[in-house]
């Protein structure tokens, strides 16, 4: 891959794919409500998007209990830049080189690039 637009549209690619298991298999088996942050944010970053911690909780279809408790998680493992409760959040820049590198990895394993 070769630069973070099409990291961004594997991202994405990688959403529609969880969405589509969560429509066909409507079960909490599949919860990955942290990874999905992660992926959103990325997109959002490439996009240049500000994204809030509510509006991070909405695209994650996660609740806001649970949503604050993954963010925090987050925060503590250093994916996501420490902020203020409810203000915008953002990936961390290791956060940032792990996903470049999985996605680009990911997608030489599901067909090379596009």
């Amino acid at each position: 891959m070769k630069n973070d637009q099409d990291r961004g549209l594997a991202a994405e690619d990688i959403l529609a794919v969880c969405a589509l298991r969560k429509r066909l298999f409507p079960s909490d088996i599949f919860d990955e409500h942290a990874w999905s942050m992660l992926l959103i944010l990325f997109v959002g970053y490439v996009k240049n998007e500000i994204i809030s911690e509510q509006a991070l909780m909405t695209r994650a279809e996660v609740s806001t209990a649970s949503g604050s408790r993954w963010i925090a998680h987050l925060v503590e493992e250093g994916q996501i830049e420490p902020r203020q409760t409810n203000d915008v959040v953002a990936l961390s820049n290791d956060a940032l080189t792990n996903l470049r590198t999985f996605l680009d990895e990911s997608r030489n394993i599901v067909g090379g690039e596009k």
